[in-house]
């Protein structure tokens, strides 16, 4: 409200928000006291006229400058796509009926995501991706840091030293801090991760982007890849394998996956290995 504006009377004030006289004379009382308002017999309850030369807001508001914009010809950002890569139009007639039709709002979600949309991403991920899992086996999260903080959490009891590639993702290495992981860097080299670092570590979980590794861009060739997980299996270890961009491919098939590869050895040595956590 503006300096000066007359606020409602105390009658019309309990009648508009159905509460008793009493409640509002305590809280005009208060305003009052404090000089937010001011009171004038027989003409009512005012905003004080003064109060606002007093407030930093006004006078902060006055020198805040509107955001510049800048036009770049390219963007090098590198989680952002441009508009024009996204359906906006069939997602948005999809979401309004998935909204109308499905979503109930008067429960409680899932825990781990809603069924229906955990069973299309299985199914999404065995035919573009040759992971095989069921939906029971899918946690949906509010994010990157989310999915992190929850293996970690799991994990604790486990092991509380991660492997993680370096250069590499930050936030990884942050969130498994904050949990009091005592963090190894593994180097990068040409084939990606270095496999002989990795076998001189003391680290039974390794953080992974074997796809395309970030910053580098460098993907693990598909022998390094087998050792990878001949590594893990030797040692009981954890692999997070973050699958970072792999659907991002215009000339030929994704690469595979970490735990294809393994579905792959299961059915050609039975070999079992279940330490795998992939994050897509």
């Amino acid at each position: 409200m503006l300096a000066g504006t007359k606020l409602p009377s105390i009658r019309q004030m309990a009648q508009d928000y159905q509460i008793s006289k009493h409640t509002v004379e305590s809280a005009y009382s208060q305003l009052f006291a404090e000089g937010y308002i001011e009171s004038y017999p027989q003409s009512g309850y005012f905003v004080s006229k003064d109060i606002e030369n007093y407030l930093p807001l006004k006078k902060t508001l006055q020198h805040v400058s509107p955001p510049t914009t800048t036009n770049f010809l390219y963007n090098f950002y590198p989680v952002q796509l441009h508009n024009d890569n996204f359906p906006n139009k069939l997602w948005s007639r999809l979401h309004n009926k998935v909204m109308k039709d499905m979503i109930n709002f008067g429960s409680y979600p899932q825990k781990q995501g809603e069924y229906s949309f955990r069973v299309q991403i299985s199914k999404y991920l065995s035919h573009n991706r040759g992971v095989q899992c069921n939906p029971d086996q899918i946690i949906i999260c509010s994010g990157f840091a989310d999915a992190m903080f929850i293996i970690a959490t799991i994990l604790k009891s486990s092991t509380s030293q991660l492997g993680i590639e370096f250069p590499g993702y930050s936030v990884v290495k942050q969130v498994f801090k904050n949990l009091n992981y005592s963090i190894e860097n593994i180097s990068i080299n040409k084939d990606g991760i270095s496999l002989e670092h990795i076998e001189k570590s003391k680290s039974k979980l390794l953080y992974v982007t074997p796809s395309h590794q970030y910053p580098t861009g460098v993907t693990i060739p598909i022998s390094n890849r087998f050792k990878l997980i001949q590594w893990a299996t030797k040692n009981n270890a954890y692999i997070i394998e973050d699958d970072y961009d792999s659907e991002l491919s215009y000339n030929n098939r994704p690469i595979p996956s970490l735990q294809e590869l393994v579905i792959t050895i299961v059915l050609f040595t039975q070999v079992h290995f279940q330490n795998l956590f992939l994050l897509h």
